[in-house]
């Protein structure tokens, strides 16, 4: 009796369910189909509403109708990279920084610019020269930056080429790529590289502040642009590089103050040559770096240089053998005598008739 009675209860449970499905006269939406707009309250009326959300107490439900609905992006990639630019997230913006926009026709356009400012031809050369002029300097400076950072071999080799050619159009964006924190380190390693392709006089004070960075690649960089110039006016920031804590700013400066001359550079490498507590390594460096001073400054510094710094003996025997033309070994008495004939010797006798 009692199965009977659960069996006629099941039986009316299904009919039930049968006629709630005959009712039914709105479309059923497929499990994996997505709810689209043709399946909104309006296309399917006979569906019910959707409960409303449950919010903390005090919250009131937001009027749809004053939510603000942002409107669809421009398919452009500059708006994505201004949008990443715009971004709370550093590394974000980092990525926006290297997303150089460049338009297409204008990275074809800087191509045969780019290979005509390496051509044979001297004319080719100055017409390559004057269309790019005529160009925007910013798209002149994101070109030549997407290439550095990305480019292919070649390229990369094509626009090294031309870069001493472009000094004017270039320089004010790569001091100031230089110069700002926020760039990458690479970037501003790529712009200190290309002021010392160009040759940038006017950067020479830029790069010697930043031959001092904290970062050893930016300082390096940095210090090899200021040598690559080589410009007098750079003289001052190799006189301090002398004292860096990186013996490769010290070695550059060394070389860079030989190749320089003028009294001044002499006189401070001298010091540092006869000084007793500077390394022999860098001492040997600017001894050999002033081989190609006159002799009536040369000799004097090395038989003094022989007497005095027994680190620098070999050398600078060495080097009075191969400039002078004499040999006295270890006596230094004679070597005194010498110089002292030399720097003494009458001149030669005024031959009348010549």
């Amino acid at each position: 009796m009692r199965i009977r009675t659960v069996y006629i209860a099941m039986l009316g449970a299904l009919t039930l369910l049968l006629a709630a499905a005959g009712e039914e006269s709105a479309p059923r939406i497929p499990p994996a189909f997505p709810e689209g707009r043709e399946w909104s309250q309006e296309a399917a009326p006979g569906r019910a509403a959707p409960l409303p959300l449950a919010l903390p107490p005090g919250v009131s439900q937001p009027d749809a109708s004053a939510v603000e609905m942002r409107a669809t992006p421009p398919a452009d990639a500059n708006w994505i990279v201004k949008r990443m630019a715009e971004s709370d997230d550093a590394a974000v913006r980092k990525r926006a920084s290297e997303m150089w926009p460049v338009a297409e026709t204008v990275m074809e356009d800087m191509d045969v610019f780019i290979h005509a400012l390496a051509d044979p031809s001297e004319e080719v050369r100055a017409g390559a020269l004057e269309r790019l002029k005529k160009m925007d300097s910013a798209e002149v400076f994101g070109y030549v930056m997407r290439i550095m950072v990305g480019g292919a071999l070649e390229q990369v080799r094509a626009v090294d080429k031309a870069l001493p050619a472009m000094d004017g159009i270039l320089t004010s964006f790569m001091m100031e790529t230089l110069r700002t924190d926020l760039e990458t380190l690479l970037h501003r390693r790529i712009a200190a590289y290309c002021l010392g392709r160009m040759s940038a006089v006017s950067a020479v004070d830029v790069l010697g502040e930043y031959s001092w960075s904290d970062d050893d690649t930016l300082a390096r960089a940095c210090v090899d642009a200021l040598y690559a110039i080589g410009a007098p006016q750079s003289m001052p920031h190799w006189m301090a590089l002398l004292d860096h804590h990186d013996p490769y700013h010290r070695h550059l400066a060394v070389h860079a103050l030989a190749a320089l001359g003028g009294p001044n550079s002499f006189e401070r490498l001298k010091r540092l040559i006869l000084s007793g507590t500077e390394d022999p390594t860098l001492q040997s460096a600017a001894l050999r770096a002033l081989g190609q001073h006159p002799p009536d400054m040369l000799f004097p510094l090395l038989v003094e240089a022989l007497g005095t710094n027994r680190a620098l003996r070999s050398t600078a025997l060495r080097m009075l053998r191969e400039h002078a033309g004499v040999d006295f070994g270890w006596d230094m008495s004679a070597w005194r005598e010498w110089l002292h004939a030399r720097l003494h010797e009458a001149p030669s006798p005024i031959v009348p008739g010549q």
